[in-house]
């Protein structure tokens, strides 16, 4: 009646690993943090400040 597909780990969440709601939540903050710091590294270069506020204007 069991299959090999249907068993599961005694966990209960099968044989995939599931990392923890902390780990999880660490990760998302990690990619966060690097997505603002990436964010204001662009804003120290005022070229960049100026290209992307021309490309804003010209849209309109």
């Amino acid at each position: 009646m069991n299959s090999p597909t249907s068993e599961r780990s005694p966990s209960g969440h099968g044989h995939r690993f599931r990392p923890s709601q902390a780990v999880q939540r660490w990760l998302l903050r990690g990619a966060a943090a690097a997505v603002l710091t990436l964010a204001f590294l662009a804003y120290l270069r005022p070229s960049f400040v100026f290209d992307l506020a021309n490309r804003i204007t010209l849209c309109f």
